[in-house]
Parts: C-alpha cells; sequence; structure tokens
C-alpha cells in the first residue's frame, strides 16, 4: 500500500493522539496495578517509534504531497 500525504498527516495525528492518551492514561493503571511499569514504558516507546516512522514518512513525502501540508 502506498500513502499519500494526506493519509500520512492522517496517521501521524492518530498516532499523536494515541500517543498523548497512553501518556496519561497508563500512569494510572501503573499506579492502580493493571498494569506493569515496564509493560507501560515499552508501549509508549513502540508508539513513539510509530511515530518517528510517520514523521520521516511525512519529511520525505513527494515534495508535491508536502505542499499539502504546509497549508
Amino acid at each position: 500500500m502506498k500513502l499519500n500525504a494526506l493519509q500520512i498527516d492522517k496517521y501521524r495525528r492518530c498516532i499523536m493522539r494515541e500517543l498523548k492518551l497512553r501518556k496519561n492514561v497508563y500512569p494510572y493503571r501503573v499506579k492502580n496495578g493493571r498494569m506493569k511499569q515496564e509493560q507501560a514504558d515499552d508501549e509508549i516507546k513502540t508508539m513513539e517509534e510509530i511515530k518517528e516512522y510517520f514523521d520521516y514518512l511525512q519529511i520525505h513525502a513527494d515534495p508535491i504531497q508536502q505542499s499539502l501540508f504546509k497549508s
């Protein structure tokens, strides 16, 4: 599947929302014993790595498509 600039931006925004949610929710789960700290850290790190990948995709998108991010 080839992603266009609009899809990349859509996925990046979704990833950022998910990352923010995890950073807000996971500390309570750890505190309440519903999640181990190691698992929380790993889940957040994984989402940060996915975000970095989509950041890379956005930066290296076709120059014509990049103009869509500047609007």
